[in-house]
């Protein structure tokens, strides 16, 4: 499962990426958690400077701007990709 925080204010630009990574996740059938941060607290403890932020797994991966659909796939494709081996590995493991 990936850990998906979305930093940002209520801009247009953060509802968008709220929207466009739903449904990116969504057409990925993609395991995750999505926390959205709001408070000026918030970007402090992330050491934020630009909004929206999208990270993944703790790690920036926009921001400033709001990626659309199929960009936001591209990003979130190899994290898909990485759960999928680890599942085959370990259940191949576990009965081999």
């Amino acid at each position: 499962m990936q850990n998906i925080k979305i930093l940002g204010i209520g801009s247009l630009k953060y509802r968008q990426l709220l929207e466009n990574l739903n449904n990116a996740i969504i057409e990925l059938k993609m395991d995750a958690t999505v926390e959205r941060f709001e408070e000026v607290e918030d970007f402090l403890r992330f050491n934020i400077v630009e909004i929206p932020t999208l990270m993944i797994n703790d790690k920036v991966v926009v921001r400033g701007y709001a990626p659309d659909v199929e960009e936001l796939k591209s990003i979130l494709m190899p994290k898909v990709a990485a759960n999928a081996m680890i599942n085959k590995f370990f259940t191949n493991s576990c009965f081999n």
